[in-house]
């Protein structure tokens, strides 16, 4: 399946990865641009302008035009709760593996949040490596994924990423680590790690046994290649 009809056919509602658990307590984003990897009706990126205040920038990628268009009608009314004076946010369309669609350029960014749908991009190590592509030399990667304790078949992890859970789909930890040094990502961090109910997903516990965790991770780019 090519990418266009993998991200077509993926589903767009539901599940743990419509959420932002957003561990940033003691990040300082301020002044940072800022760049919001499938960011769906823009939730996220509301809550990142907040911390980027007015000297920063938040840019909102999502490949749904719909979920876009949302989030832009949205601004208005999350600068209100902000109490921003101007705007230092905008959505553009684009795939995750292909950034440069959006105009985004190499080392354009500060930093970069992707939120707990990395298991389910057609492409994750291409997406990761577009991260790394738009930061800065030591820009951070905010990261939110599923990761499991057992693994589990491929057939399995298929089902769960044709079914949009990100938690069928998950991978190892080790396995995510290593995803990250592949993209060029170091000094990876786990800031948060907590348990996962498979059922948030509607998961079948035989087909899918063992535990699962929710990380925020953070990566740097490396100040040299």
């Amino acid at each position: 399946m090519d990418r266009a009809s993998y991200y077509q056919q993926l589903p767009a509602e539901g599940g743990l990865v419509s959420a932002c658990r957003m561990a940033l307590t003691n990040t300082d984003l301020a002044g940072k641009r800022i760049l919001d990897i499938g960011c769906r009706r823009g939730k996220g990126a509301y809550k990142l302008s907040e911390l980027a205040g007015p000297e920063g920038f938040v840019l909102g990628i999502d490949w749904r035009e719909a979920f876009v268009t949302q989030a832009q009608e949205g601004v208005a009314a999350a600068l209100a709760r902000s109490g921003l004076s101007e705007s230092n946010l905008a959505f553009r369309t684009a795939y995750p593996e292909d950034l440069r669609n959006a105009g985004i350029e190499d080392g354009s960014f500060d930093a970069v949040y992707l939120n707990n749908g990395i298991t389910l991009l057609y492409d994750p190590i291409e997406a990761l490596r577009e991260c790394a592509r738009a930061l800065t030399p030591g820009g951070l990667l905010i990261l939110e994924a599923v990761v499991s304790e057992e693994p589990h078949d491929t057939a399995a992890i298929e089902a769960a990423r044709a079914a949009g859970s990100s938690i069928g789909a998950a991978c190892a930890e080790l396995e995510l680590l290593a995803w990250l040094v592949t993209a060029g990502f170091d000094q990876s961090t786990v800031v948060e790690r907590i348990p996962v109910d498979p059922s948030v997903d509607n998961l079948d516990p035989a087909a899918y046994p063992g535990r699962f965790f929710a990380l925020t991770l953070q990566a740097r780019k490396p100040l040299f290649e």
